[in-house]
This record gives structure tokens, C-alpha cells and sequence, in this order.
């Protein structure tokens, strides 16, 4: 009689131990997604990162570019200016027409 008292004591000991194992090892794999997770994450941003200097120098090169552009279009005298850019459109011929008129 004892006997089945010590084993029905057992019993339900053993099923908590073995549910306490499991939901140990179910925190030990969700760890282990988590932490690939934010290393993939980490990757991303270094690659972010990265692809944003890039632009960053890139726009600061497009910059000077156009900056270096306009000194030289302000340094050309009106003549030389003219020479250089096409002759007016049809839209700046029609307003010319119109304001020469009035």
C-alpha cells in the first residue's frame, strides 16, 4: 500500500519534471531565434549603413559638381554665355513677340 503512494507520488512529480524539460529547452531554442534574429538585423543596418554613405558621398561629389558648374557659367562674359547656351524656344520666342508688341 505504501508502495503505491511513494509510485502515485511519483507520478505527477515526474510529468512536472518532464513539462519543466520541455518548456526549458522551448526557451533555449526561442533564445537561440532571437539571437539570429538580431544578428541578421545587425547585418542589415551595418549594410544600411553602409549603402547610406555611399549616397552621402556620392550627393557631396554631385554637389561640388554642379557648384564647380555654375562658377564657371558665372565667370563667362554675356557674349561667351550666349555663344554657349542654345537660342530661345518656342515658348521664350512667343513671349518675346508678345512683350517687344505691347
Amino acid at each position: 500500500m505504501l508502495r503505491h503512494a511513494v509510485a502515485a507520488g511519483e507520478r505527477p512529480r515526474h510529468c512536472a519534471s518532464q513539462k519543466l524539460q520541455e518548456h526549458a529547452d522551448m526557451v533555449e531554442l526561442l533564445e537561440k531565434q532571437l539571437q539570429a534574429a538580431r544578428s541578421a538585423n545587425e547585418m542589415q543596418l551595418d549594410q544600411l549603413n553602409a549603402q547610406l554613405q555611399r549616397e552621402q558621398l556620392e550627393r557631396t561629389w554631385r554637389e561640388g559638381a554642379l557648384e564647380s558648374g555654375r562658377k564657371d557659367i558665372a565667370r563667362l562674359s554675356p557674349n561667351q554665355l550666349h555663344a554657349v547656351s542654345p537660342g530661345p524656344g518656342p515658348a521664350t520666342s512667343g513671349r518675346r513677340a508678345g512683350a517687344s508688341a505691347a
